[in-house]
C-alpha cells in the first residue's frame, strides 16, 4: 500500500486473530481427517496440497450447494459414498469425489444419507438442507498446508497493511463480505457439486483495495503508472491461476467486486470542500444500496434451485 505522512496507522488486529483462527481450524481439518478416514491427510489419492479429503472438507464447513438448498442430483435419502468410505473404489490421479449415485464407485458398508454426509448441524427440516452460514465457515476452511501457508503470506502481508490504513472494524466488514459473496457468487455460477474452501475471496477482496488505495493517493505515489502496471499483472495473474483445477475463480471474482464496492465506502477519504464531502457521502450511501441489493440478488438466485450439470469434485478457492 502506498502511506503518506498524514496517514494513521491502527492495529492489525483483526488480521492477527483471524491467521490464528484459520491456523487451528486447519488443524482441526487434519485432526477430524484422522478421525474419519484414518490419515492425517488424503493419501489415496494423495492431496497435493498435503490436506484432508473433500468429504472430510464438507463435515467441516466447506461451501457445498447440496447442504444449503435443495438440489436434484443430491437428493436427501442417497445413497451417498459415505464420507469414511473415501479410499474405497478410487483409481486415477483424480481426487475422492461425492458422488449421489452408486456409478464407478465401488460401495462398502450402508449408505450415508445427506445429512450424514453434511454433518454440522441438523436441517431444521428432514427433507431440506439449509446449512446458510457455509458462506462464512468456509472462509476459515483450508484444503491442506499448502493452501494455508499461500493464502496467509497474501493475508498478513497485503491484509494486515490495509487494515493498518482503515482500522479494524472497517477492514474486517470489508474482509468478510467479500469472502461471503465470493463463495455466494461462486455458489451460483460454479457447478452445484462444487465443495469450495479458501480465504481467498476475501483476499481478492484486499487487492481491490490496494486499487482503491493507488487511486486516492495517485498525486503522492512515485511512478503510479508502473504501481498500476503492477497491480494489473498480479491481478491478471490470480485469475489465470484460478483456471486451474481445484481453485475457484468465481469466489476470486465475487470477492474483488465486492471488495470495490466495500472498500470504496469505508476508504477513508477527507474531501476539501463541504460540497465534496457531500458528494461523497452520496457516493457511499448509494454503493451501500447497490451491495444490499447486489446480495440480496444473488442469494435469490442461490436459493432458487438450479437444475444444470452438477459435477462433483474438489475445488478450493
Amino acid at each position: 500500500m502506498y502511506y503518506t505522512p498524514a496517514r494513521r496507522r491502527w492495529p492489525a488486529v483483526f488480521t492477527t486473530f483471524t491467521a490464528l483462527a484459520m491456523l487451528g481450524v486447519l488443524i482441526f481439518e487434519l485432526v477430524y481427517n484422522k478421525i474419519v478416514t484414518g490419515n492425517v491427510i488424503e493419501t489415496s489419492p494423495f492431496n497435493i496440497m498435503i490436506g484432508p479429503s473433500a468429504p472430510t472438507l464438507i463435515l467441516s464447513g466447506a461451501r457445498f450447494v447440496p447442504c444449503m438448498h435443495p438440489t436434484a442430483s443430491y437428493t436427501i435419502d442417497g445413497p451417498h459414498l459415505c464420507p469414511n468410505m473415501t479410499d474405497y473404489g478410487q483409481t486415477g490421479p483424480t481426487a475422492p469425489t461425492l458422488v449421489p449415485t452408486r456409478v464407478n464407485t465401488t460401495m462398502v458398508g450402508v449408505d450415508c444419507s445427506l445429512q450424514e454426509v453434511c454433518g454440522m448441524t441438523r436441517f431444521k427440516s428432514p427433507d431440506y438442507p439449509d446449512q446458510w452460514y457455509r458462506f462464512l465457515s468456509a472462509i476459515f476452511l483450508h484444503s491442506g498446508v499448502i493452501h494455508f501457508i499461500l493464502n496467509s503470506i497474501v493475508h498478513l502481508s497485503l491484509g494486515a497493511s490495509m487494515e493498518r490504513l482503515l482500522n479494524p472494524l472497517f477492514y474486517a466488514i470489508i474482509w468478510l463480505a467479500s469472502g461471503a459473496f465470493g463463495f455466494i457468487f461462486g455458489g451460483v455460477l460454479a457447478p452445484v457439486g462444487n465443495a469450495s474452501v479458501g480465504c481467498s475471496g476475501a483476499l481478492f477482496g484486499v487487492v481491490a483495495l490496494l486499487f482503491i488505495d493507488l487511486f486516492a493517493t495517485w498525486k503522492q505515489v512515485m511512478y503510479p503508472g508502473w504501481e498500476l502496471t503492477k497491480l494489473i499483472f498480479l491481478i491478471l495473474l490470480s485469475f489465470v491461476v484460478g483456471l486451474l483445477p481445484g481453485l475457484d475463480n468465481f469466489a476470486h471474482i465475487g470477492g474483488f467486486i465486492c471488495g470495490l464496492i466495500t472498500g470504496t465506502i469505508f476508504y477513508p477519504i477527507c474531501p476539501s470542500s463541504r460540497t465534496n464531502k457531500l458528494i461523497m457521502w452520496v457516493v457511499r450511501l448509494v454503493l451501500l444500496g447497490g451491495l444490499i441489493g447486489m446480495f440480496y440478488g444473488m442469494l435469490q438466485l442461490f436459493y432458487s434451485g438450479r437444475t444444470s450439470n452438477e459435477a462433483s469434485h474438489k475445488e478450493f478457492s
